[in-house]
C-alpha cells in the first residue's frame, strides 16, 4: 500500500502513464488494479457525492467504507462557507511515513497557477518519540513565500512607502510604553495602522525614523498628564487631540 500511495503522489509530475508504470512495477499489482487506482484518482466532488462517485468505481473494502465515513464526519463538521469552497480530491496523496489520515491543501481561487498555499494533515503518534503517552496530531504549514510573490507580482498591496504605519507613536520613557500601546491598539480599532516606536531615544531620532519611512503623523503623550499632541510631517503642524477616537476615524483609509 506505501508503495502505491507514493506512486501516486507523483501524478502532477509523470502523469497517469508514469504512475501506471510504478504502479504495475510493484508485485501483485495488475492492470486492473492500476485501472482502479487511476479512476480514483479522477474523483473530485462535494463530500456528499463521495459515497457514490466512490461505488462507481466498483471496489468496495472495509477500509474505503472507513475512510469514506471519516471524510463524511469530518466535512460535517465544518462551517458551510468552508464547505462552500471543499472538493475532495483523491488523487492528493502524501508518499511520507508520518501521514497517518485525512490530508489537506489549500489553492486561491482567483489565482490558480500559484498552486498550493497551505498544505497538511492528520499524523496520529508523531510525539512517540519525546513521550510514552500516544498522542493525536493534525497540522498545516502556510507557504509564506508563494503568498508573497502573489501579493507583489499581482501588484495586491502598496509597495511604494517603506512601512504601512500612518502614525508613529514617540516614546518619551521606557515607563510609558504601556500607555504607548494602549493608545496604538485604540488607534488600529479605528482602521489606522500604528507602530510604536521600539526604543526610547530623543524625539528628533524618533520623528526621523518615521519621516524616512514615510509615516505621516507622529503622536506625542505627555508622561504626566497623558495629553496627546500629533504633528503632521507633511505640513510640519502640530496641534492637540482633544478626541482620540475621532481624530483617528478621521484619517483611517488615507493614502488607500
Amino acid at each position: 500500500r506505501k508503495k502505491a500511495i507514493i506512486a501516486v503522489d507523483k501524478l502532477l509530475k509523470i502523469g497517469p502513464e508514469g504512475v501506471a508504470r510504478e504502479l504495475g512495477a510493484i508485485p501483485g499489482v495488475g492492470a486492473e488494479q492500476i485501472d482502479k487506482i487511476l479512476a480514483s484518482t479522477r474523483i473530485r466532488c462535494k463530500a456528499t457525492d463521495l459515497a457514490k462517485e466512490v461505488a462507481a468505481i466498483g471496489v468496495t473494502s472495509e477500509l474505503i467504507n472507513q475512510g469514506v465515513s471519516e471524510l463524511q464526519m469530518i466535512c460535517a463538521l465544518l462551517p458551510e462557507l468552508v464547505l462552500e469552497n471543499l472538493v475532495i480530491d483523491v488523487s492528493l496523496a502524501r508518499g511520507l511515513d508520518y501521514y497517518t489520515g485525512v490530508i489537506v491543501e489549500v489553492g486561491l481561487l482567483k489565482y490558480p497557477e500559484f498552486g498550493t498555499v497551505i498544505s497538511g494533515g492528520r499524523y496520529d503518534d508523531l510525539a512517540s518519540e519525546f513521550t510514552d503517552q500516544r498522542l493525536p496530531g493534525v497540522g498545516v504549514s502556510i507557504g509564506l513565500s508563494r503568498f508573497m510573490e502573489l501579493l507583489f507580482s499581482e501588484n495586491l498591496i502598496d509597495t511604494s512607502k517603506k512601512s504601512p504605519s500612518q502614525v508613529l507613536i514617540t516614546v518619551y520613557a521606557e515607563e510609558d510604553r504601556p500607555h504607548c500601546n494602549r493608545v496604538a491598539q485604540e488607534l488600529r480599532s479605528c482602521g489606522v495602522a500604528t507602530e510604536v516606536y521600539y526604543k526610547a531615544p530623543k524625539l528628533g531620532k524618533q520623528i526621523e525614523y518615521a519621516e524616512q519611512r514615510g509615516m505621516r503623523y507622529v503622536l506625542f503623550i505627555d508622561s504626566a498628564s497623558k495629553a496627546v499632541q500629533v504633528k503632521d510631517l507633511s505640513t510640519k503642524e502640530q496641534r492637540s487631540v482633544d478626541v482620540l477616537g475621532e481624530w483617528a476615524r478621521s484619517i483611517a483609509g488615507e493614502g488607500h
